[in-house]
């Protein structure tokens, strides 16, 4: 049931202003807790924090943790059931795996009774003390804007995000004395280590984490709580460190990090790099899922990175881009920035990542999406299965900013462009004397017309390294025919070889 301290806060707001609260600027420091650096004396940003406050009140009360823990205990078990039927795992292995979901199950049940009978008094008590001036209210200005709202309470934390625009708030209240669960987790996935590395990288480029040199995440998806122990067999602990508060309801947050294996990426920028190198479909698939967003509608990925990373990102993927021969851009907004890829781009990219995946992780991702909802799966697929029709410009390049079209046949290749209306043919011809590019010119219809023969392109470094780059993105493009993906590979083998 919700908690009955809906109204007392409702009281309290009339009783109390912005005037009363303590709110102060401070540095804080994980686990070494705020140091208050100067008054808060901005009536504004007082309104703001009071406003929040009384907003995060009327949450804690109205939002019923029973029905969200429920759901919880009913995928897990729905998980179990068809994981047997998936995989037929042994006596013992299943043994061990209803062990693991009963532990979890035991983590919901606590937290569901301790809020219940003490954490949200305490929750309702620490803001009702903060609204009256009773507790200090320590207050971090975020890098982009965001105010950060810290509260200590006895048992509780609470922790609460102004975004920048000042009218979207998130909480997080901080539970103390819960349990700590060890998993012993079998390898059910039968991955070679590659394909798990990349499963990682993707994961630890998108919302994972590091804990003292262990891999960590901390979630509030049940799906992806599950996924990251398939991740990771071996000793896993695992927590319930948070309750989640949003306009859309309330959430728990897991922690859970390995007490087997060990961590060597430190950071998202170090993640970005090492996806540099290789952006697999594996590495591409868990950093979508963890990271991304997919619109059916208006057909699009997007890839958040943060503002600090997002550029890291847009670096990482710009091989890979080139090789399928799609493009991207970058949105950068005040609440976080990422890579966008809309219409055809997007799908070419879906399928890229559903059609190159092992079919064991498949089967394990429907079964996600079927008893835990992983809906991001069941639209990356209905992505990658849409129509691309005509993609524009695909057969073309640009040679010091002017546009050509690739002929290509199993003899020779050339560059063409047209000077219609609007374009300036002495224009053109002086960017290309001005690199020392030789070319042919002729009158098409009345429309002048440049042409640049393969004798001529062979002999000049930058040209070619621009046909090598066009002839690898064609082999790739699943949208090429099989004859130009055929010829591309033909080429590029003789080039290698000359």
């Amino acid at each position: 049931m919700p908690g009955d301290n809906s109204n007392k806060v409702t009281i309290l707001s009339t009783q109390f202003t912005y005037m009363n609260i303590n709110a102060v600027w401070a540095k804080c420091k994980r686990r070494r807790g705020c140091r208050a650096i100067g008054e808060v004396t901005d009536n504004d940003i007082k309104q703001f924090i009071f406003n929040a406050l009384v907003e995060v009140h009327r949450r804690i009360n109205n939002y019923d943790i029973g029905g969200v823990a429920e759901d919880a205990v009913n995928k897990f078990r729905n998980f179990v059931k068809g994981l047997d039927n998936l995989i037929g795992t042994d006596d013992n292995t299943q043994d061990i795996i209803s062990s693991n979901v009963e532990k979890l199950i035991h983590l919901i049940n606590e937290v569901k009774e301790k809020w219940l009978k003490t954490h949200i008094n305490d929750a309702n008590k620490t803001i009702e003390d903060a609204l009256t001036g009773k507790r200090k209210i320590y207050v971090v200005s975020g890098k982009y804007g965001s105010l950060f709202l810290k509260i200590r309470g006895e048992l509780v934390s609470v922790e609460i995000e102004i975004k920048k625009n000042r009218k979207s708030i998130t909480s997080q209240v901080y539970l103390r004395g819960l349990t700590l669960e060890m998993l012993e987790v079998p390898d059910i996935l039968n991955l070679s280590e590659y394909e798990l590395r990349n499963l990682k990288l993707g994961l630890r480029a998108g919302d994972g984490t590091m804990y003292r040199g262990k891999p960590a995440m901390k979630t509030r998806q049940i799906w992806q709580l599950v996924f990251w122990i398939l991740l990771y067999p071996g000793r896993d602990k695992v927590a319930i460190r948070s309750l989640g508060f949003t306009k859309k309801g309330i959430s728990i947050t897991w922690f859970i990090y390995s007490d087997t294996h060990r961590e060597t990426i430190r950071s998202k920028y170090e993640a970005f790099k090492e996806l540099q190198k290789n952006p697999t479909p594996l590495s591409l698939l868990t950093l979508i899922l963890s990271d991304g967003s997919i619109d059916l509608e208006k057909k699009n990925i997007k890839i958040s990175a943060g503002l600090s990373n997002y550029e890291e990102l847009d670096k990482a993927l710009t091989g890979l881009m080139a090789q399928l021969g799609t493009n991207r851009r970058m949105s950068v907004k005040d609440n976080g920035a990422g890579i966008m890829l809309w219409n055809s781009n997007a799908v070419i990219l879906a399928r890229y990542i559903v059609n190159n995946l092992p079919d064991k992780l498949k089967h394990i991702l429907d079964l996600l999406e079927e008893q835990i909802g992983l809906d991001k799966w069941s639209r990356l697929k209905a992505l990658a299965n849409m129509n691309i029709g005509h993609r524009h410009g695909s057969s073309q390049i640009e040679i010091y900013g002017i546009r050509f079209n690739v002929l290509l046949t199993d003899k020779t290749i050339q560059l063409r462009t047209w000077c219609g209306k609007g374009c300036d043919i002495n224009e053109l011809i002086s960017t290309l004397n001005r690199h020392g590019v030789k070319f042919k010119q002729r009158n098409n219809n009345d429309v002048p017309e440049i042409y640049i023969p393969w004798s001529i392109i062979k002999k000049h470094n930058y040209m070619l390294s621009k046909i090598i780059e066009w002839l690898q993105q064609a082999m790739n493009n699943p949208e090429k025919s099989e004859r130009i993906r055929t010829l591309a590979k033909k080429w590029l083998d003789k080039l290698s070889n000359a």
